[in-house]
């Protein structure tokens, strides 16, 4: 089982993905194997189940991708309404492409324009165009791409037109129907939707911001935590009364253990079976198999059992970051739990030492999570919350204890029409819900509570820490070398703190920001932004969602300029959000007289900036051709930001520019637009590598062939944030250095291009 388990997670670092041939010829190889080497046969085949499972998820894509394909399905969470579209996840049941139709069990992501009235439950048919799932690939930020696969969607669609044929809401939709009727009778009603019916649809980016620097998020996520709890106490009620009516003590057990998994499987129902919740429900009945069948188990077969389950039945599963977030905290409480004091003082004692005594030993809970789970976070975020262990030791008690048996119990009293019982218990979880979220709020705001840190040098260090501390217990070392140890670590981390690069090395990154435009600037520990990217939803920004983040991971204490090429929302937008996060920068934009010829000193770096001048016709005196031009550089990298300049622009700027304004690195203009890069404007710059930001999969091509076809032949290198991610310019004594997301920091199928060919623009 082992052996096969290890098979199904090496999907998590295949380069592409294997295809059925590949599978069957894996699988040949394995029944070759089993008689002479059983171990390795397994491991095959638990590669190529892996294999056939994940080719198997994309099997109805090129059908699905065909041009206004209709579909037939059941919507399969809450609708998100928003101001102008309403966006739902669709399990499909038929696709019909006007030639043929096709029975599917396909997940899609929908996205409605408009204002509809759509609950979880409902059959629809859809008119569509779909495109392939994607992501935007930046440092320290989330991977949405890999977020959706681990949710089984293969693609995202827009509906042209649609039809209810069904509207039956399930449970959990009219239960979500009732709490928007009684809403506005409590505060943090948002709160107690999410975690009854997991419905986190109301948080505010404020509440989420307060939530991640705390360290706190996972209290509102219905998982191994809360579905313990329910069942833990569904077991402590039922249980005295089937041991009381059933005799037999095996039959009793057993009769437990069922009711207690019935209570999981009727919470994660309200949950609308969410993959953290049927995650722990796998672990939750294999747990309760084991104790139904009489057998002494530890945390680790149940973890390699369950992960056993994932892989056999939902092998995507694996890429979830919940899933390893969950299991490395399993990890980290049961090996801490040595650690842990085993008994209290056997004479009589107060009430007062007593809860003491168990905060205290939260308290040391919650620190072993942290140091735990510090390296993990740091992969999956970025950084650390310096508060989690104190947030976490006043949270977790209030919810799980005090808030979420409230909740269920007044849900279950408007179950059963006791309004006034009901009424109460809200009121009760309303009070306690806003004092901790006052103080959590209170906590969110020290300056020390998120650090960003820069995780490859982090990584170094806690990895030697543990290493050296796992080479010290096994060779059964004594109390003096432990402190021998203390001061490599302290040196190796003030290494990594101190780390300082070569004087007049810097860098861009051309953030992947869709279709828009936004870079960073970094020499030293001081940065420029240039651009801000658009916006993201409704309710949010590329730069607070990106920018921002990724600054946080660089570890760029300062920011000193914000330039803004010109006013577009692509590229303008989050320019109020990066303000009030970094009020000392100087902004500068195309309309302040330094845009006309200006020149600035930036720690040895040269910095000019120009605009056309000159009469333009009126059809091309747009924003764009007024885009400020910022040329950046000093004796070892050049590069020229060229904002949205189309041809007009360009004719004009080639009459004002002379040599000193050629680059190593172009942004190329406009996003590649065939109304931009002109051969003779190409000619001027003349670029090594010409940079283009744009969406995948856009609607206008970019960039275009004809502006693509330009730059190859004055033989300058291409680089597409669409297809390769945040890109990465070095520039040193030793020349420019370029590195992506994409293909290089994170090489692995799941952050690739998932049309496999198939998509038709």
């Amino acid at each position: 089982m082992l052996a096969m388990t290890a098979g199904f997670l090496t999907i998590l670092c295949w380069p592409t993905l294997p295809t059925y041939w590949v599978a069957g010829g894996f699988l040949l190889l394995a029944i070759l194997l089993v008689k002479t080497h059983c171990l390795a046969a397994s491991f095959i085949t638990g590669l190529s189940i892996c294999i056939i499972s994940i080719n198997y998820h994309f099997t109805d894509l090129k059908t699905l991708l065909t041009a206004n394909s209709s579909i037939k399905g059941e919507i399969v969470s809450l609708p998100v309404q928003g101001k102008h579209h309403n966006r739902f996840y669709f399990d499909l049941s038929q696709i019909d492409t006007g030639t043929k139709t096709v029975e599917s069990n396909s997940r899609v992501q929908v996205t409605w324009r408009g204002q509809h009235q759509l609950s979880q439950g409902q059959t629809l048919i859809l008119n569509v165009k779909a495109k392939p799932i994607t992501g935007l690939f930046n440092q320290g930020t989330f991977n949405y791409q890999r977020f959706l696969l681990s949710n089984d969607v293969v693609a995202s669609v827009n509906v042209i037109e649609g039809e209810i044929i069904s509207d039956a809401p399930n449970l959990r939709a009219r239960l979500a129907q009732r709490f928007d009727i009684i809403a506005d009778k409590y505060k943090t009603m948002r709160f107690m939707r999410a975690l009854i019916i997991g419905d986190k649809r109301y948080f505010s980016n404020e509440d989420w911001q307060i939530l991640q620097r705390t360290g706190t998020s996972h209290l509102f996520a219905i998982s191994g935590l809360h579905l313990g709890f329910v069942c833990l106490m569904a077991m402590l009620l039922v249980g005295p009364l089937l041991r009381l009516c059933i005799r037999h003590n095996q039959l009793a057990t057993i009769s437990i253990m069922v009711c207690t998994v019935l209570v999981g499987v009727f919470y994660s129902l309200l949950a609308g079976f969410s993959y953290p919740t049927i995650r722990a429900l796998i672990m939750l009945i294999v747990a309760s198999c084991f104790v139904c069948l009489g057998q002494r188990v530890g945390m680790g077969q149940i973890i390699a059992m369950s992960l056993f389950v994932i892989g056999l039945f939902n092998p995507l599963g694996f890429l979830s970051q919940g899933l390893w977030l969950s299991i490395f905290a399993l990890i980290c409480v049961v090996t801490s739990s040595k650690w842990l004091e085993k008994d209290m003082v056997t004479q009589k004692v107060t009430i007062g030492i007593r809860i003491w005594y168990w905060c205290l030993q939260l308290l040391k809970l919650q620190l072993a999570l942290v140091l735990g789970l510090c390296g993990i976070q740091m992969v999956f975020f970025g950084g650390i919350s310096l508060v989690a262990p104190m947030a976490n030791v006043i949270a977790v008690p209030v919810i799980t204890i005090l808030v979420l048996p409230l909740v269920l119990l007044a849900t279950i009293g408007e179950f059963l029409l006791l309004a006034g019982v009901s009424e109460l218990l809200f009121n009760g979880a309303d009070t306690l819900l806003i004092t901790l979220f006052e103080l959590l709020s209170w906590l969110s705001k020290a300056p020390f509570v998120w650090q960003g840190m820069a995780f490859s040098r982090w990584l170094v260090v806690i990895i030697g820490f543990a290493t050296l501390l796992f080479i010290l217990k096994t060779v059964n070392a004594k109390a003096w070398l432990y402190l021998l140890g203390l001061p490599i670590i302290l040196l190796s981390i003030v290494l990594a703190v101190n780390f300082q690069q070569e004087t007049d090395t810097w860098r861009i990154d051309f953030l992947d920001v869709g279709h828009g435009n936004s870079s960073v600037i970094q020499k030293g520990n001081r940065g420029i932004i240039i651009d801000t990217g658009n916006v993201l939803g409704e309710h949010s920004t590329i730069a607070q969602r990106i920018v921002i983040p990724f600054i946080e991971q660089r570890e760029i204490a300062q920011i000193d300029y914000i330039f803004v090429t010109h006013h577009d929302a692509d590229h303008n937008a989050g320019l109020t959000s990066l303000i009030e996060r970094f009020p000392k920068a100087t902004v500068i934009t195309n309309k302040d007289d330094v845009c006309e010829g200006g020149m600035i000193d930036w720690q040895g770096l040269v910095i000019k900036l120009i605009k056309a001048k000159g009469k333009l016709p009126k059809s091309h005196n747009t924003e764009n051709n007024k885009s400020c031009l910022i040329h950046i550089n000093n004796a070892i990298g050049s590069v020229l930001f060229s904002g949205d300049i189309e041809k007009r622009a360009e004719k004009l700027l080639i009459k004002q520019l002379d040599s000193s304004w050629q680059a190593q690195v172009l942004q190329v203009p406009h996003h590649g637009s065939k109304t931009s890069s002109t051969s003779q404007f190409i000619e001027l710059i003349d670029p090594t590598f010409a940079v283009v930001s744009t969406a995948s999969f856009n609607q206008w091509h970019f960039p275009a062939t004809l502006v693509t076809n330009r730059y190859r032949r004055a033989k300058a290198r291409m680089l597409n944030t669409a297809e390769i991610g945040q890109i990465t310019v070095e520039f040193s004594a030793d020349g420019p250095y370029i590195t992506n997301y994409r293909r290089q920091r994170s090489p692995f199928w799941y952050n690739g291009d998932l049309s496999f060919g198939h998509y038709q623009r």
